[in-house]
């Protein structure tokens, strides 16, 4: 059991950098790479932080679930991996910025809630949810794979 959750931490690692990768990507693309890393710094750095925390941590309890699972097992739970790392760097991204800006203003927290959580979150699912997905999908998939070809 030990070897499972330590072949999936990695895997789950891997598949969290390449999906960083995608959204780095993504991003640049948009030609908004600039005002996110010198307006937040510290969201950025802390949404990293916690998509690799999730995607390592479930990464390790994946692979220990698909020991005889089956294929859809693996790509139903991939992805669901794929989906928690997404909102859980969203989350952590988000959070800091809430917290500085609410700190600075005199007003209910209401609308900086809205400014600085609920809209970067429908924007960051909008178009990170299919990649996030699919490449929960894969991930799954190659876990489910490795898992079972080398026995671990």
């Amino acid at each position: 059991m030990m070897e499972e959750t330590v072949a999936g931490r990695w895997f789950g690692l891997a598949f969290g950098s390449v999906g960083l990768a995608v959204a780095f990507v993504l991003v640049v693309a948009m030609g908004v790479a600039g005002e996110v890393a010198i307006e937040a710094p510290l969201g950025l750095v802390s949404g990293v932080v916690a998509t690799l925390v999730v995607s390592r941590s479930l990464g390790g309890a994946l692979a220990a679930r698909l020991g005889r699972g089956s294929l859809l097992n693996a790509v139903v739970l991939g992805t669901g991996v794929g989906i928690l790392a997404l909102q859980a760097g969203v989350l952590a991204g988000t959070l800091p910025q809430l917290v500085t800006q609410a700190s600075v203003q005199r007003y209910g927290i209401g609308r900086e809630f809205y400014d600085y959580v609920v809209k970067p979150l429908a924007w960051i699912n909008f178009f990170g949810l299919v990649p996030a997905a699919v490449l929960g999908a894969v991930f799954g998939v190659t876990v489910a794979r490795v898992v079972t070809r080398e026995g671990l």
